[in-house]
């Protein structure tokens, strides 16, 4: 009978030393799995990452995608009948993938500042701002389109060259707003 009185404390301390061990890994993956969650959504977009689509969650840390402009704010900007350029594109369209580093350096060497909408992520974008393709570079004059250039600098296309942008930017970057 000592030998039984003995076994079942050994079992229970056992069993209690389980469920506590458990216990532990189960508060330390909620506890990793909520600063996963305060650390994803601290990007360009302000969402979990867990939420944006795999092709633009490869944008996040791209430098060529850091002048993301949300929604609120380019309906700010219009209302308040700014002048000012925006970039549409899509994390999806291969052609804003080859468009976006050329356009870039363009962007650059004219000293403009030209927000990026990504069409991906805000869907009720394509239907809002009248966009068709992608990429596409709208010019806001006065919170009103003013004009565009539809289609990307893509190898073969000879329709949008890098003087056709920067022809664009040079013709309007004097009017735009901070």
């Amino acid at each position: 009978m000592k030998s039984r009185s003995r076994s079942k404390p050994i079992i229970t301390r056992k069993l209690v030393i389980y469920l506590a061990v458990f216990a532990v890994l189960v508060a330390a993956l909620a506890f990793v799995n909520a600063q996963s969650n305060v650390a994803s959504s601290d990007n360009v977009y302000g969402v979990p990452a867990s939420q944006l689509s795999d092709a633009t969650r490869k944008t996040l840390d791209d430098p060529n995608y850091q002048n993301i402009v949300l929604p609120e704010q380019l309906d700010q900007r219009i209302a308040n009948k700014d002048s000012f350029f925006v970039y549409f594109f899509s994390s999806t369209c291969p052609y804003c993938m080859e468009t976006t580093p050329k356009l870039n350096p363009i962007i650059a060497e004219a000293g403009v500042d030209v927000p990026q909408f990504n069409l991906e992520v805000y869907q009720d974008g394509f239907s809002k701002y009248n966009i068709v393709y992608t990429p596409t570079l709208v010019y806001y004059e006065d919170g009103v389109e003013k004009d565009r250039i539809e289609g990307g600098l893509v190898d073969g296309n000879d329709i949008n060259t890098e003087k056709t942008f920067k022809d664009f930017f040079e013709k309007y970057k004097d009017k735009t707003t901070s």
